[in-house]
């Protein structure tokens, strides 16, 4: 963690970044926004106006930005004097998620269950979209204008993600899940949610999915977050031409994904905590911000170095967790062919070429079993120059959260979907 933003007198459950100054907007329970730069520990400005909490906040190009209340109004704020420009009036219960668009349009969802296009200019709404039967909860656009929902699982089950068509209103249900979080899309009609399901056992399972528009069934299920719900997720500034995002639940943890990679490059711990919303900055940083603290907390991206030892030896070392028959982290066995002329001293990054290239051996679910932990080492060979790989004998098994803790996390969910 980098930084640490002080201000806020309640939780704080939304965040949203204005790209071309890398300041962002923070949303609380206390009813309040506040402006920040990611530099200065202390707010900008602080922008007052809703009766109740706030629940989501989006920005636009111009510098302004519009904030949802549980108050089931919606606020048009101007970044510079801290004054309301418009209140947007028409939903009938409470605001709980927003999107906008370049033309200065933006789509609004509610406890109402209804989603709304507005015109930021005359404060008119432009169209209404019916079709969820239960609360939104996100909402995510496409580059051509078409958008997708997340909400609150319906009576029948198979109410919690639909895609719609903009113009016609139209929209596509997708098959049953549990309650959809958060969701990010991408330019070639792809899309991925996180949300949560239950087990046999009637515990929360949290769940990563890509979908398609065009296709009833996810593509690819990522796996990392396996006994708590995954609240939020964001874009990463691509590596390499890869789309990378990132992910928070309430297992304490946030993993770094790249897409169609189905185990993380990295992760990261809040020390027994939810994650409430992330917000990505162009430098690669984010914002976060998790249930019990008032805080808002500024984490590094960038891949951590690790020095080779100098000695007879060079190392490399890394925890791998396996889950099904992929190993999920850092270092694997690999031919030492694949990488040469390394020297004594050298750096490597977690997320370089070279780390990559290690992981390329996968370790059978019959060998290891989901759930264990198996470290392995790199070395350097000092004559030869070659890197060569072998397994510790250290392994153990993860120890499974008691039916207590499960539910303590379920009733730590996020407030935002409560009824006015």
């Amino acid at each position: 963690m980098i930084r640490t933003y002080t201000g806020h007198t309640d939780s704080v459950h939304c965040l949203a970044a204005f790209p071309e100054d890398e300041t962002f907007v923070s949303g609380s329970e206390d009813g309040t926004l506040r402006l920040w730069t990611k530099n200065a520990e202390a707010s900008l400005r602080t922008f007052t106006g809703h009766t109740g909490p706030v629940t989501c906040v989006a920005t636009f190009a111009d510098g302004t930005f519009v904030s949802g209340s549980l108050d089931k109004t919606i606020r048009l704020w101007d970044k510079t004097t801290g004054d309301t420009i418009r209140t947007f009036t028409h939903h009938t219960k409470g605001v709980t998620c927003l999107a906008t668009y370049p033309d200065g349009t933006f789509l609004s969802g509610s406890n109402d269950k209804t989603l709304r296009l507005w015109n930021k200019a005359t404060g008119g709404t432009i169209q209404t979209y019916v079709g969820h039967t239960t609360s939104l909860i996100c909402i995510a656009t496409f580059p051509d204008g078409n958008f997708v929902t997340g909400a609150m699982v319906g009576p029948q089950f198979c109410d919690t993600i639909r895609f719609w068509d903009k113009v016609s209103g139209n929209s596509t249900t997708f098959r049953p899940l549990g309650i959809v979080h958060d969701i990010i899309t991408f330019p070639d009609n792809t899309f991925i949610v996180t949300c949560e399901d239950k087990d046999e056992d009637d515990s929360i399972v949290g769940k990563v999915m890509s979908w398609r528009t065009d296709s009833q069934h996810p593509i690819d299920t990522y796996s990392g977050h396996d006994e708590a719900d995954v609240n939020c997720i964001a874009h990463l500034p691509p590596r390499n031409g890869q789309n990378r995002f990132i992910t928070g639940g309430c297992d304490d943890k946030m993993y770094i994904w790249t897409v169609g990679h189905l185990v993380p490059t990295r992760s990261y711990e809040a020390g027994n905590d939810c994650f409430n919303d992330i917000v990505s900055l162009p430098s690669g940083e984010v914002v976060v911000a998790t249930q019990s603290d008032e805080e808002v907390f500024l984490w590094s991206t960038e891949p951590e170095t690790r020095p080779v030892p100098a000695g007879t030896s060079n190392l490399i070392t890394g925890e791998d967790i396996v889950d099904g028959n992929v190993m999920v982290n850092l270092v694997r066995q690999t031919d030492p062919t694949l990488l040469t002329n390394y020297n004594a001293g050298d750096v490597f990054y977690k997320d370089s070429d070279q780390m990559r290239a290690l992981r390329t051996h996968p370790i059978s679910r019959r060998a290891l079993g989901p759930g264990n932990f198996r470290s392995y080492i790199a070395r350097v060979d000092p004559t030869t120059n070659t890197v060569a790989t072998q397994a510790t004998t250290s392994r153990h098994r993860r120890s499974k959260k008691s039916k207590k803790s499960r539910k303590s996390r379920k009733n730590n969910r996020s407030k935002r979907t409560r009824r006015m």
